[in-house]
């Protein structure tokens, strides 16, 4: 599936994309969030691959991407608030400029150290060597 036809399938109403193939699509400036903060999941990504996908200055919000493969994506100044990551392959993940991120949303997530976290700052995350940072906003 490329970016184009989750558009699509979003706008119409559909949710669960769970498991699919978006490897390198371009879903940069998405709005996944349901635009109801009380509305708990908005799009539901889990263990999709998006592998080198673009997902910059997507709107994130309340999004499942629990066990994605999001091995070399681009979420640069994405909107991540209460994004579940947990599980999540975070190799070499630009997560640059994103505002603000809470280690809680990406609990047991993957390669967690090698993700460009560079302006945004960083909340309670525990690194794979058991490093526990309570708060940084330098750049990584």
């Amino acid at each position: 599936m490329d970016g184009e036809e989750l558009r699509g399938l979003y706008s119409t109403g559909w949710r669960d994309f769970s498991g699919l193939d978006l490897r390198e699509a371009n879903i940069s400036g998405i709005d996944l969030s349901s635009g109801d903060p009380d509305y708990r999941i908005a799009a539901n990504l889990s263990g999709a691959d998006l592998s080198g996908a673009n997902l910059s200055e997507a709107n994130l919000t309340n999004t499942n991407l629990s066990e994605a493969d999001l091995t070399e994506a681009c979420l640069s100044a994405a909107k991540l608030f209460n994004t579940n990551m947990r599980g999540a392959n975070l190799r070499f993940t630009d997560m640059t400029q994103c505002g603000a991120l809470m280690g809680e949303w990406v609990t047991d997530a993957k390669n967690i150290s090698k993700v460009n976290f560079g302006g945004t700052k960083v909340y309670d995350l525990t690194l794979e060597d058991g490093t526990f940072i309570k708060f940084s906003d330098h750049d990584w």
